[in-house]
């Protein structure tokens, strides 16, 4: 709930920083609560863009953001001084001990300060230091079929980005880390299902290993079935109509009491009938959370609120055990982001071939037990990811451990770079191009004969102008640079650009160019509409074409078969085995055979050859 506070949120228009140990004892004494009780003091302390945010209340769990900004008469505010105005959000209302003694100090000692002054003050601090930047697209979306029903552009959606977003929390491995608790009816639990047993998904989300398993064979990595803790309220029809709180309690006070001798973290995830249905469920966890003697952390269904969820595991415990740790060993390396198995064995051959050791995984790995391992290395190598920003920002802030995010090791010359900058950042680069010519010398003939097929084929990638860093900006596609490796390996490239003029036109082909290897191979052809983008597609002279989407009748009606993202593989054996199995995407005859019969309407219902030449809908 808002105090006194319902402004716009506003543009970035200044610096943002994180106040060091001397800021926030100052900050405390300006507002009155330097000798406010515990669990009411002030934690954190920061200037963004141009007011000063304050978090106030238990160590490691503040709950009530303070926010002082320059004032006019206009300002609503709950406390004010000369210049200034105090607002604040948080549990719903201000403790009646903060409350008092901000009223009653804070002006007379804030006086004529101007939000300047307090700027200023963050800034002589020598502790003081920025804010990690958090990559961000909001504002920027381009319509989707979650975030709109089904916008004018949503047709040309081929990177699932909703979706994705919807089910990041399924990219990372939580069990060996949290006990969750989901507060939803059972039908609720079926939209995503999971299973030792692979299960066949709407959307090939890129952290899936469905199609690298089958060429992996029994190397392939498993789904552990023995996932500990996971419970629900099992909502029934009558808990919905009626309501039930006596449900979500039994539920926690079995989970709170449950022994939890790993300190695992209970993640507690809301769903969206209690949400509709108005049940006060933030207030009952957080009853809990004080009775609870690890963290009990609550999600929403929103991509947002996933932001701070695991900051306590990546922050708290992590600053904790280098607190405790000796010194790091320096030829280890953490890797973070790169999945703890054999998707990459390659990875650390190629680097203890340079005198490299892999201390530990992080993401999509999580463990109390990664977490103590961390300070045993002395370098950090992140995977790029825009998914993971948040937990990467978490890791690394006040860490003492050096990082680097180098392009990530797909194809021959991603593999190679990849390699030679984490030796060049252990001041092993030598050693690191040794390793990669003797890997890669046992491969090439291999690589070589898949790139000769490679050559005989073609793919498209179709794009609307506003979300060319899909193609530009790796991160955006799960590390994967896809123009670059797959005109390394020796496929023709068309992308299909959906645009609303040629100005927009021109400018979304010159971001493409820019990151293609060989930017005049790249094919490039332009639609505005859906049937444009349809016969763009039965024209293409492509076998394949990139789409997240399981089930796309938009490729297949125009005879092309489907891949994505999962087709990739990193490392060496990896680079191999990605041309390997996208050549068996392009060469494989059935929807190119069959495409009469697969016709579909505008609205995608099915059209079939009748006789005498007319078409009809099943």
């Amino acid at each position: 709930m808002d105090g006194a506070n319902n402004q716009p949120p506003r543009a970035p228009s200044g610096p943002r920083l994180h106040g060091g140990d001397a800021s926030v004892e100052r900050i405390a004494r300006l507002l009155g609560l330097e000798d406010a009780p515990e669990e009411w003091r002030v934690r954190f302390a920061a200037w963004y863009d141009d007011h000063l945010l304050v978090l106030v209340g238990p160590k490691g769990a503040p709950t009530l953001v303070l926010m002082v900004t320059e004032a006019s008469a206009e300002t609503p505010a709950w406390v004010r001084t000369d210049r200034l105005a105090i607002t604040y959000k948080g549990t719903g209302h201000v403790p009646t001990t903060v409350d008092a003694l901000v009223r009653e100090r804070a002006p007379e000692r804030m006086g004529p300060l101007a939000a300047t002054d307090l700027l200023r003050l963050l800034q002589d601090d020598p502790d003081t230091r920025p804010l990690p930047e958090i990559p961000t697209t909001t504002g920027q979306e381009v319509t989707n079929l979650l975030t709109t029903w089904a916008g004018p552009d949503a047709y040309a959606e081929f990177f699932a980005v909703g979706e994705v977003q919807r089910t990041q929390l399924d990219s990372i491995d939580l069990s060996g880390a949290f006990r969750f608790v989901q507060h939803c009816e059972t039908e609720c639990l079926m939209q995503a299902p999971h299973g030792v047993a692979p299960l066949v998904s709407a959307v090939e989300y890129p952290w899936d290993n469905r199609t690298r398993g089958i060429d992996l064979g029994a190397d392939a990595p498993r789904m552990d079935p023995a996932v500990d803790g996971m419970m629900t309220t099992e909502l029934t029809e009558r808990d919905v109509i009626f309501g039930n709180p006596k449900r979500l309690r039994e539920v926690l006070d079995r989970v709170v009491a449950a022994p939890n001798p790993d300190e695992k973290i209970i993640f507690f995830s809301n769903t969206c009938v209690p949400m509709v249905i108005g049940e006060d469920v933030e207030s009952v966890v957080r009853q809990y959370a004080r009775k609870s003697r690890v963290p009990l952390v609550y999600l929403t269904v929103t991509p947002k609120s996933m932001y701070n969820v695991f900051r306590d595991l990546l922050y708290t415990r992590r600053r904790r055990a280098e607190a405790e740790a000796g010194p790091p060993d320096p030829a280890a390396v953490n890797l973070i982001g790169f999945p703890d198995g054999p998707l990459t064995q390659g990875l650390r051959d190629l680097l203890a071939g340079a005198g490299i050791r892999v201390n530990a995984h992080l993401i999509p790995n999580f463990s109390v037990a990664r977490i103590l391992a961390l300070p045993g290395a002395a370098l950090n190598v992140l995977y790029p990811n825009r998914v993971w920003a948040n937990h990467y920002a978490h890791l690394t802030e006040d860490s003492r451990t050096p990082v680097i995010e180098p392009p990530a090791p797909y194809g021959f010359e991603g593999t190679r770079r990849w390699l030679l900058a984490v030796g060049r950042a252990l001041g092993r680069e030598a050693e690191a191009e040794q390793a990669f010519e003797a890997a890669a010398s046992g491969r090439r003939e291999a690589w070589e004969a898949a790139r000769v097929e490679a050559r005989e084929h073609g793919v498209a990638l179709v794009v609307r102008a506003q979300e060319t860093a899909h193609l530009t900006d790796p991160t955006t596609t799960w590390g994967i640079p896809l123009l670059a490796v797959l005109q390394e390996a020796g496929f023709r490239v068309e992308v299909l650009l959906k645009v609303s003029d040629r100005r927009e036109a021109r400018e979304a082909a010159e971001e493409v160019r820019s990151a293609a290897r060989d930017p005049e191979a790249v094919t490039l052809r332009a639609f505005n509409s859906f049937e444009t983008m349809r016969r763009r597609l039965r024209e293409s002279p492509a076998d394949a074409v990139l789409s997240y989407h399981t089930f796309d009748w938009r490729v297949t009606e125009a005879g092309k078969n489907r891949f994505s993202l999962q087709v990739f593989e990193m490392g060496l054996d990896g680079a191999v085995r990605t041309v390997e199995r996208l050549c068996g995407v392009c060469r494989t005859p059935f929807y190119r055979r069959y495409r009469d019969f697969l016709a579909r309407r505008v609205d995608g219902m099915p059209l079939v050859p009748r006789a005498g030449g007319a078409d009809g809908a099943l």
